[in-house]
């Protein structure tokens, strides 16, 4: 998987959980501490976040890092 695959991925199921959890853009902004423009470029598939941020992200959702980028081969 690429790093563009990557983003991807996790960019459309970050969307796809925040829509099914009912947590809007600025709320978990607000919970994991970044600004919502960092929240937007995840979804605009513009950036890749940092470990600790994806996983504060998986921790606000309550899901896991599979729920976000199924873990199934090694990013190029």
């Amino acid at each position: 998987m690429s790093e563009i695959e990557f983003m991807d991925i996790f960019s459309d199921n970050l969307e796809s959980l925040m829509n099914d959890v009912g947590v809007g853009v600025n709320q978990l902004a607000r919970e994991i501490n970044v600004s919502k423009a960092v929240i937007s470029r995840y979804i605009n598939k513009q950036r890749i976040p940092s470990l600790k941020t994806f996983l504060n992200i998986c921790i606000a959702l309550d899901c896991q890092p599979d729920d976000l980028v199924p873990l199934y081969e090694f990013i190029v």
